[in-house]
């Protein structure tokens, strides 16, 4: 199969997976009523993945790509320095913003691998964290994790503050671990 026709596959695959998430939880889909929905045979579903669990994961890898994405496009300056977080915030912010709804559905979802889990270990590979001392890994993690759960309760108390307040309130709650990004994007 070409690499075009792989690719379709997987998109609509993800697509229904998506659809179906709406309507119910991740263990309860059926790998016939989604191959169904994405008009693919059961063999090309697992020509692609190994259950449907590792077809979540790669959905939720697309989404955090889109957002590390976001984060090179905005620190591709060599000379990105902390105090330039708020473009950067802020537009991630308005990304996670207008995909609240896939967002929402990705962290709710229980998996073998969770959502957050993935997150971790995905800029754990891609800013080589392994390289790092503990104490900046665990500065890195801390941030991490503090502005996930604060974004997670924005979006669920549906924006009680504007986008602007929220990346001025994640700077502020994270203003001693900024430092570290400048070694995290430029390493």
């Amino acid at each position: 199969m070409d690499d075009r026709r792989i690719r379709k596959s997987k998109e609509a695959l993800k697509h229904a997976l998506l659809l179906l998430l709406k309507k119910s939880a991740l263990n309860q889909i059926r790998i016939n009523r989604l191959c169904e929905l994405a008009d693919v045979n059961r063999s090309t579903f697992y020509n692609n993945y190994a259950d449907i669990d590792a077809l979540f994961q790669d959905v939720c890898l697309d989404y955090i790509a889109s957002i590390s994405n976001r984060l090179i496009e905005c620190t591709r300056s060599s000379k990105f320095h902390p105090k330039d977080a708020y473009p950067l915030i802020y537009d991630v912010l308005t990304y996670m913003r207008e995909h609240d709804a896939l967002f929402l559905l990705l962290i709710s979802q229980p998996s073998k691998k969770r959502f957050e889990e993935q997150l971790y270990w995905y800029f754990y590979d891609k800013y080589q964290l392994k390289n790092l001392d503990y104490a900046q890994r665990y500065h890195f993690l801390s941030l991490l994790i503090s502005s996930f759960l604060s974004t997670y309760v924005w979006m669920l108390e549906n924006y009680p503050i504007s986008t602007h307040e929220m990346t001025q309130l994640l700077i502020d709650l994270s203003s001693d671990t900024f430092h570290h990004f400048e070694n995290l994007f430029h390493s």
